[in-house]
């Protein structure tokens, strides 16, 4: 599981997962605000599923993370579906983010990616099937 290998993890390592599907408890709903930290995926073959409950992360505290490869699908989590950053980095790089109806209503409805007073560096990224009000 993502959250299992995260505990051996050092600061501003990699994580590298292989070609699956990583969802449920283990591989989401993950908090990052204090180290930097990076993940790979096998060419998009790497597809994380954040549901209605958790997504994939929330980035806060000034903590960077980098992500490159992967395939986010679903996410219906009100304030961002597959990832919020609050106060922190992101760069993601040939990355695709599909299939996200977006929850809540008037100002919480955004898609994949809620963030806010952050820096965000965006690089060949596909979006596919997914509606939100804002993002």
């Amino acid at each position: 599981s993502i959250s299992g290998v995260l505990l051996k993890a050092g600061v501003d390592d990699t994580v590298r997962l292989l070609p699956g599907e990583y969802s449920g408890v283990a591989n989401t709903g993950l908090i990052f605000s204090d180290r930097p930290i990076s993940f790979e995926g096998s060419g998009n073959l790497s597809v994380i599923i954040p549901d209605a409950e958790r997504r994939f992360a929330t980035v806060l505290g000034g903590a960077v993370m980098r992500l490159t490869s992967l395939t986010f699908r679903g996410g219906g989590k009100a304030g961002g579906g597959a990832l919020r950053v609050t106060n922190s980095e992101l760069w993601a790089s040939d990355c695709t983010f599909e299939d996200a109806p977006a929850a809540g209503d008037g100002d919480d409805s955004f898609g994949h990616i809620f963030a806010m007073d952050s820096v965000l560096t965006l690089d060949r990224i596909v979006v596919s099937d997914s509606e939100a009000r804002y993002g």
